[in-house]
């Protein structure tokens, strides 16, 4: 199976060396970009980490918002040791 380079290096020797391909900016941009596929892959792997951040943002706020929840149920237990098992068994 081809990787993503070999296709590259297909179209920008056979297919972006028709004229037709010329006339249109966006893809003799690529045709006389080397590091199109890098530049590409760059963005695209930005754009996941941003995702990543996002995430794990939500999910830190959703854990404490968990926290919270059995901490406050937790209170209602009247003995130490079993409201610490209370919480372990949540918050583990």
């Amino acid at each position: 199976m081809p990787d993503e380079y070999e296709i590259y290096k297909v179209f920008k020797d056979d297919i972006f060396g028709d004229k037709i391909v010329h006339l249109n900016p966006y893809l003799y941009n690529i045709r006389n970009n080397e590091n199109f596929l890098e530049d590409y892959f760059v963005n695209e792997i930005n754009e996941l980490k941003d995702k990543i951040n996002c995430y794990e943002d939500r999910l830190d706020k959703l854990n404490c918002k968990i926290g919270k929840v059995v901490d406050s149920l937790a209170w209602w237990i009247p003995f130490k040791k079993l409201r610490n098992k209370f919480r372990d068994k949540f918050l583990k």
